[in-house]
């Protein structure tokens, strides 16, 4: 006999559970921000730094920026409140992927970019032990995303940047920093897009995706 069940029975549920984790992590941030003086620091501020709320409550500022994320995504506090200086760009731009129909945001870990305008290097930070460095790391098997992600970013929210330089730097035991740039990016950029696409298809269809 083969078992049948309702997809948009299935479809809700699992909505519902995505609520309730969300809402129990946000529930917990907002128990931490608390308990480390973060919203203490933030109130009647203005607009802050996350390094400067770090600064101002003993806090670590990569954890802190990573907090300040979560809460604005949760709607806890404005998209706006933690971020300080003339930044190149409004904060509160969603990055579109059109062929995914997707759209996301964030911050970057750092970003540094020429005095000339038309460059810039990325930078995302680990603190996890790094591969081995003859290792050639891509997309990590998508554990390493994000800075193929900022680079996408990057060429959407300054269009007069050519040159792009995004990099992995491991912190833990011996630093090693791994690059992409030029054609390797570019292809990277494609394999990425290519996943998200039909990542999304899997998701509409209800098709469970293959390991």
């Amino acid at each position: 006999m083969t078992a049948t069940f309702d997809e948009a029975k299935l479809e809700q549920f699992m909505g519902q559970m995505i609520g309730h984790m969300t809402g129990a992590a946000l529930c917990y941030a907002v128990w931490l921000g608390d308990e480390l003086g973060l919203y203490r620091v933030m109130a009647g501020a203005g607009p802050m730094a996350a390094d400067e709320v770090a600064g101002k409550a003993g806090a670590n500022p990569r954890l802190v920026r990573e907090w300040l994320d979560a809460q604005a995504a949760g709607g806890a506090i404005g998209q706006d409140i933690a971020v300080a200086g003339n930044l190149p760009w409004d904060v509160t731009t969603k990055i579109p992927i059109p062929e995914a129909r997707l759209v996301y945001r964030g911050r970057i870990d750092r970003l540094d970019i020429r005095a000339s305008g038309d460059g810039a290097q990325i930078t995302d930070y680990k603190s996890t032990k790094p591969p081995p460095k003859k290792q050639r790391l891509i997309l990590g098997q998508g554990r390493e995303l994000q800075r193929v992600l900022y680079a996408m970013a990057i060429r959407t929210l300054l269009p007069n940047v050519r040159t792009i330089v995004t990099r992995l730097i491991y912190l833990d035991d011996d630093p090693a920093t791994f690059e992409l740039r030029g054609d390797e990016l570019d292809m990277a950029v494609t394999e990425v897009t290519t996943h998200l696409v039909a990542a999304v298809e899997i998701l509409e269809s209800g098709r469970i995706a293959p390991r």
